[in-house]
């Protein structure tokens, strides 16, 4: 059984204080796209150095070695114009706490590409995404044989909570959105489609391919978008 967890409105506030991370770049094939660019995050030793990680600085340990075995597995799958260091803060303290950070950067949806912003093919194709990812992760990266492929999590923001939805076995109803901008037509995410010529209130298809990840047993949402989209019932248990 998946766990599910909805984070709100929450405020932490904190310095944090972190350990010896690692932090690897890499460039994973996407058998339908453009390479993908993934940072990983893991617990390691050695001399720590900035780093870039998207439009940030981080202090990593550069292709350090990896420590430990059994190692649980976390995806982040950022917000819309983001990119894999949108959370860097966050994957930092989870590689303290032993566990490998998994962080991608959508095809089309990121801070230097937006060819794909309010098109229903950026809804599709992010969870698809996620789930190349993890094939590699799992089965191809340098440091495979020591995760523990039965503790595989996810933590979504915001249009990557929608993604996370999607991966767990949520099922959306395009047709939903249609409905929304109808009667809402000033909601934030009708204006946001409009203003980029999306097609997501007349999508090409209505009964679109959605891909769920089966391996994902455990999840984080935090202010998942277009979440209307979501009606009762379409969350099942796998």
């Amino acid at each position: 059984m998946k766990s599910l967890l909805l984070l709100c409105s929450v405020g932490i506030f904190f310095m944090p204080t972190f350990g010896t991370v690692g932090f690897q770049q890499l460039s994973v094939p996407d058998p339908s796209g453009k390479p993908l660019s993934v940072a990983v995050w893991y617990p390691s030793v050695g001399k720590s150095v900035s780093v870039s990680v998207g439009p940030f600085q981080q202090l990593v340990v550069a292709d350090g070695p990896i420590s430990g075995t059994r190692l649980p597995v976390v995806l982040i799958s950022h917000g819309a114009n983001g990119s894999a260091g949108s959370h860097y803060d966050l994957a930092l303290a989870l590689a303290d706490g032993a566990f490998v950070v998994v962080a991608l950067t959508p095809t089309g949806d990121n801070y230097l590409d937006q060819s794909y912003a309010g098109n229903q093919q950026n809804l599709t194709d992010r969870s698809r995404q996620v789930s190349v990812v993890l094939n590699y992760i799992l089965t191809a990266w340098t440091h495979h044989d020591r995760l523990d492929f039965e503790r595989v999590g996810m933590f979504g923001f915001s249009l990557g909570g929608f993604t996370t939805l999607v991966e767990i076995g949520g099922i959306p109803d395009v047709k939903r959105m249609r409905e929304l901008c109808t009667t809402r037509p000033a909601a934030p995410e009708c204006i946001f489609i409009k203003q980029r010529n999306g097609d997501q209130l007349n999508p090409k298809a209505l009964t679109p391919d959605w891909t769920h990840d089966q391996r994902v047993k455990a999840a984080v949402l935090s202010a998942p978008a277009v979440s209307c989209q979501f009606g009762p019932g379409v969350l099942v248990s796998r």
